[in-house]
This record gives structure tokens, sequence and C-alpha cells, in this order.
């Protein structure tokens, strides 16, 4: 199952930022970014909000990651 921080890591990287650049363009600190990214804190409010217009995401993509990634391989299964 994919949790949130592997799903603000792996956009991240899809976009070639560091973990500095990405704090920098949120106004926050570098160790928020290595927390949301670890699971040890989950963005909320305004950074959520941030989150999902610089990744061009949904609040269902950061609810339900798991399922997401799981979609396509369900679809293979049926043809």
């Amino acid at each position: 199952m994919k949790q949130i921080g592997e799903l603000i890591k792996k956009h991240k990287e899809r976009k070639g930022w560091t973990s500095t650049e990405l704090a920098e363009r949120l106004g926050v600190s570098r160790m928020l970014i290595w927390y949301w990214e670890n699971n040890r804190k989950i963005p909320g409010g305004e950074n959520l909000v941030a989150l999902m217009n610089l990744f061009k995401l949904t609040r269902k993509d950061f609810e339900q990651p798991e399922e997401k990634a799981s979609e396509p391989v369900l679809e293979e299964a049926k043809k």
C-alpha cells in the first residue's frame, strides 16, 4: 500500500526537484518535507492545496494513493 509520503516523493522527483526546492516553493522547511515523505506528518490545509496545485493532483489522490496505482493492473487482468 502506498503512503502519502511516497506520492509526494514520486511527484517531487518527476519534477526534478530536491526537497529544498519543494520546501522553497511551498514556503515550508526542508525538515517538514522530510516528515511528509517519511509519513511522520501529513500535509493539511494550505500545504495540501499547494501540493495539489504544484503536482496537478486532486484531494482524492492524497486520500487514497494506493488505489490509483493498482487500477491499471486490475484492468489488464480483466482483458
